[in-house]
This record gives C-alpha cells, sequence and structure tokens, in this order.
C-alpha cells in the first residue's frame, strides 16, 4: 500500500545572487547558510506524525558528508551512508532513524531501490534531476504506508539545473513529451488522487523557462522510449503502437525532425535500419501530406473516408456522408466539401496558381504535398485513390504500412475530440486548423489570418495574452479577461466603427442578431513557441461595449494617432477557473 504525497518544489539557495546549478562549487552546495536554509523549508512545510524521519538526497558523496554533519549541528541529528558503507552499517542507521535517534539519513543513491522504509516521512531533494526513473525511485523510498502515516511530504530545492522539466514528467508520469502538456502540469498541479504538486513562483519560472526554445528537450527520452517499445513488441513500432501503449504523443514523435516530415523521417533519425529507402518522391510528399493534416485527428471525416478507399478502393459522397453520421459526427455540404477540397489538394492552390510559372508552381504548398490530387472525383461523387497512389499501395508494403499507419493513428487520436462540434473546448489548434476546421475555400497564410479572420459566418478571435517585449508596438494590442466569462478585446489598428471592416465584423450585434459566430482561442503568451491556441469557446460581442479609440504609434520616429475598435466578448459558457488562472496569474515571461 502506497500513501499520498505532497510535493513541494522551491527555489534552492542562493549565495551572492548566484543559484545553485549543474556546476555550483562544492564548498556552496555545503555552506552553513544552504543548510539554514534547507532547515526552514523543512519547518514551514513540515511532515506528516510526531516525530520526524526525514531522507535527504545529494549530488556527491562529500557534499552528502558535510551536509550530515551541518544539519547535526543545526540540531537534526544526521548520518551520511555511501555505497561504502556495509549492509549491516546500513541497517544500523535505518534502525536509528526509525527510534529517533536519527533525524536524516543523508546520501546520494543508495536508497534508489530496492530498501523500504516505510516510516519515511518527509524527503529532501537536494541535487538535480538525472532521470525520470532515478526521481521516481528516490520518491518511492517514502511511499510506503506505515501506521499513523497518512502522506509524505517532499521537498525538492529547484537550482539552475538543465533537466528541471524532467521534475513534472516524474511526478505525473505523463509520457506524451509534449512541452503543453508538461507547461500544463507545472502550472495546475493536477495529479490523479489525494497527492498535490506546488511549485514556488521561481521554481516554477525555472523549469517553464526550459520549456522555451525551438529545441526539443524530449529527443533523447523519445529516443529510449522508441527503443522500449521495439522491444516490448519485438517488431518496429509504429506511430499507432506508441497510442495503443500510451506513450509518445504523435506530435511529440514528429517534433524531432529539423522539417515538416513524416514517420519515416522519424525512423531515419531514431533506427535507421528500420526506415524505407525509396526513390519515388512523391512517396514521401503523400506521407508528409496525410501525417501533417489528418495524424492529430482534429477531425474525422477525411480518415473514415480514406480508410474506406484502403478497405474498398472506391466510394462515394452519400457513402461518405452515411459513416460520418453513423460515427455520431456532425456532417452537411460544407464540410463534405471541404474533405474534397482537400484530398484534391484544391484547397491549397493559391488564386494566382493558374498565372504562375513552373519555377513558381513548384514552390507553392500545392506542389510540396504532392503537386496532384489524392482522390479523383467522378462526375457521380464517386472517389477513388488517384492511379498512382493506387499502383503504390500494390507494389510498396512500407509504402502501404506507413500510409494504413497515419489513418490508424489518426482514428485513435480523433477519440480525444468532441465528434459532435467542429472544435473541442480546451484542445489546441493552430491558425491553419481552424481554417481547415472552418470549410474556408483556400488555405491563408497564418501571418494573414493574425489576430482574427472574418469568413464564411465565422470570425476566429486569437488571442496571445501576453505579449513579447520583441513584437513592433503597432500589433501589442492590450486584450485582457474583465472575468472567467468576458475578454476585451481589440480590432486591428486603423479601424473605425461603423466603416470598412466593422460593419461586418460587428454586423448585427447593436440589433441582438449578430451575423457572424465568434470563436475564441487563447494561448498565454510567445514564451509557448508552438502555433497552437486553447479553443475557450463561442460567445458574443456585447453591443454596448463596442468603442472607437484611439493609439498612439511610432511611425518612422514619428507618434500618429491610430484608429481602433475596442469590444468585449462575452463567452457562452464560462472557461474553467483552473485555465483562467493559468492564463492571467501565470508566471511572468
Amino acid at each position: 500500500m502506497l500513501v499520498p504525497f505532497h510535493y513541494i518544489g522551491v527555489s534552492d539557495y542562493t549565495y551572492n545572487g548566484e543559484v545553485i546549478d549543474d556546476n555550483t562549487n562544492l564548498k556552496y552546495l555545503v555552506s552553513e547558510e544552504r543548510v539554514k536554509y534547507v532547515v526552514e523549508q523543512s519547518k514551514y512545510y513540515g511532515y506528516d506524525g510526531d516525530v520526524l524521519h526525514g531522507l535527504v538526497f545529494v549530488s556527491r558523496k562529500e557534499e552528502a558528508d558535510e551536509i550530515a554533519k551541518l544539519l547535526t549541528k543545526n540540531g537534526y541529528p544526521s548520518q551520511m551512508l555511501s555505497s561504502e558503507d556495509s549492509q549491516e552499517q546500513r541497517e544500523q542507521a535505518i534502525e536509528k532513524l526509525k527510534n529517533g535517534e536519527l533525524t536524516y539519513l543523508v546520501t546520494v543513491d543508495i536508497f534508489n531501490e530496492g530498501i523500504d522504509i516505510p516510516f519515511i516521512n518527509q524527503v529532501i531533494m537536494m541535487r538535480k534531476t538525472e532521470s525520470v526513473i532515478v526521481f521516481v525511485q528516490q520518491l518511492g523510498r517514502g511511499l510506503r504506508k506505515a501506521q499513523g502515516k497518512e502522506y509524505l511530504t517532499v521537498i525538492d530545492f529547484i537550482g539552475n539545473y538543465k533537466n528541471n522539466y524532467l521534475i513534472p514528467v516524474a511526478l505525473t508520469g505523463d509520457q506524451s513529451r509534449t512541452r503543453e502538456g508538461i507547461r500544463e502540469h507545472v502550472e495546475t498541479g493536477q495529479i490523479e488522487g489525494l497527492s498535490t504538486i506546488n511549485f514556488e513562483l521561481v521554481a516554477k519560472k525555472r523549469i517553464l523557462k526550459q520549456l522555451r526554445g525551438k529545441k526539443n528537450l524530449f529527443t533523447l527520452e523519445i529516443k529510449k522510449d522508441y527503443q522500449e517499445l521495439k522491444r516490448r513488441l519485438n517488431k518496429t513500432p509504429l506511430i499507432a503502437d506508441f497510442i495503443k501503449n500510451n506513450m509518445v504523443a504523435s506530435q511529440a514523435i514528429l517534433s524531432i525532425l529539423n522539417k515538416k516530415g513524416n514517420y519515416n523521417d522519424f525512423l531515419l533519425r531514431v533506427d535507421k535500419d528500420a526506415a524505407y529507402s525509396w526513390e519515388n518522391d512523391y512517396l514521401d510528399k503523400t506521407l508528409t501530406f496525410i501525417t501533417s493534416e489528418f495524424l492529430s485527428g482534429k477531425r474525422i471525416h477525411e480518415l473514415l473516408l480514406l480508410q474506406k478507399l484502403l478497405d474498398n478502393g472506391v466510394s462515394s459522397r452519400s457513402e461518405l456522408e452515411k459513416l460520418v453520421v453513423d460515427n455520431g459526427s456532425y456532417c452537411n455540404d460544407d464540410v463534405l466539401d471541404s474533405v474534397e477540397r482537400i484530398l484534391t489538394l484544391e484547397y491549397y492552390k493559391p488564386k494566382s496558381y493558374d498565372n504562375k510559372n513552373d519555377k513558381e508552381k513548384n514552390k507553392t504548398e500545392f506542389a510540396k504535398l504532392g503537386g496532384q490530387a489524392l482522390i479523383e472525383i467522378s462526375n457521380n461523387k464517386e472517389y477513388r485513390f488517384n492511379k498512382e497512389i493506387s499502383e503504390l499501395l500494390e507494389s510498396d508494403p512500407g509504402f502501404k504500412n506507413l500510409f494504413v499507419d497515419v489513418i490508424k493513428a489518426g482514428l485513435l487520436n480523433a477519440r480525444k475530440y468532441d465528434k459532435e462540434n467542429i472544435f473541442t473546448i480546451e484542445k489546441r489548434y493552430t491558425r491553419s486548423d481552424v481554417n481547415r476546421l472552418l470549410n474556408w475555400q483556400r488555405k491563408i497564410p497564418a501571418q494573414s489570418i493574425g489576430g482574427y479572420f472574418i469568413e464564411n459566418g465565422y470570425c476566429p478571435i486569437f488571442v496571445t495574452y501576453v505579449k513579447s517585449n520583441d513584437i513592433d508596438d503597432s500589433i501589442k494590442y492590450e486584450d485582457r479577461f474583465i472575468s472567467n466569462s468576458k475578454i476585451h478585446c481589440y480590432t486591428k489598428n486603423g479601424r473605425k466603427l461603423g466603416q470598412g471592416e466593422t460593419l461586418k465584423m460587428f454586423a448585427g450585434v447593436s440589433e441582438g442578431n449578430p451575423q457572424l459566430t465568434y470563436l475564441l482561442f487563447v494561448k498565454r503568451s510567445d514564451a509557448e513557441d508552438d502555433d497552437e491556441f486553447v479553443y475557450l469557446g463561442t460567445g458574443k460581442v456585447t453591443a454596448d461595449s463596442l468603442k472607437q479609440e484611439y493609439r498612439e504609434i511610432d511611425k518612422k520616429g514619428k507618434l500618429v494617432n491610430t484608429p481602433i475598435v475596442s469590444y468585449d466578448l462575452k463567452l457562452d459558457t464560462p472557461i474553467s477557473l483552473t485555465r483562467y488562472r493559468m492564463l492571467t496569474e501565470g508566471s511572468n515571461e
């Protein structure tokens, strides 16, 4: 039986403005000031029971010896144990800890595994997190249930260590290997069961800081996960295998690539012998296309059609409609038209495509995704794979294997989304996702969408809550939540109420009959370096909030009074208080 744990991540001791890090000199690790600081935190956060029985983990043997002496000096009798101590000496020390002669045992790693000390009621971590496995092993030393023991207190002193991001991974068991998953664990402290996780603000900032930047933090872990799953399955694992085994998230698998790619590109990075070798560039482009657009499962319609074509070779619009309806998903002519535009790649053709020369055409996304329709549509709305794809699926088992895997994995991922609605509240979407899922005629560049875009009866609004100091003042809009059900927003610069774009954007608002459906997508800050926003639901612009304002914007060294319209969006469903706090009270970037 195990007891719950209450984990507290606190900032490690600061010496002359310098925080403990991977290269800190031993004399600062064992300073009396640091130990006094540790004792203060131990007193503050306490332990369960009448008598303190503590275990302290440090980085080096020399450090363990000095820390034990200093704890003893400060009134906490302690003993250092190392791998050089005999089994008898270890058992004697444990007995002294149990009967109260000692308050702490200080060690490096001899209690990582294999020894249960159920009466331990406080664990102190004074070292960097080298690996998830070691962290869990050390935490586990105090989780055994003992008479009268209700919980374990864990105090983790977090310095400027390069592996701090592994702490929430170890605490939650999250194997998704995604930045956003870890970021949310740190911000919310949520964990299943009765255990709790709390990070002091400074400690939280240190972890969140590591989650920024373009480098994939989890590359090493993902490679290890791949090898472990390969060993477990005794075969080359595919994306669907990771999902079925609750391991690496699909987007994390592909995130270790330097550019947009597919699973074969991943295999070339982690296991070259298992990768396929193709001379036909079209295979690679096709796999990249279906991977980038359908693997996430954010819309199931294309996946159902592709699965039907794999099974039968032919389908039709009426069959697709039945497939979608039988699946319990929303269905209408707009979405079926959108599926056709996407699978024929017409959606990716810019308006000016036919007027471009061959060199210019080759630079378009249409060309990069294959340059020809994935499916052919007859006059009576029958669907088939194009001739080349049909032949490749017959003749190339490797291509078929990876093609089928994307469809299977996409269908598995689709289970996370609300089938009855276009978007699922609290799920993440890029501007490109929103463009596609709202059935727009063509793909619009993300930079052209910006903070909002009006098309096809919809106005998706994208808010980056904390603006980066690096962005231009002209686009540093001061959007802010008034409550968890209302947000104050701005149009783009140069807009006047009752003129031009605002006539369309706020049509019918004053009459209580808005002509647009407003959808709110928010992310905390630009420090979240991905392009995804959290969907928070639909809302209505309140008529009495519409206001003409002016901003002074620096244009070539001259301040220009520029018109802008502000408005309040009242959400149809208030956002969760947890999400509200994450957005409005999160640590400063």
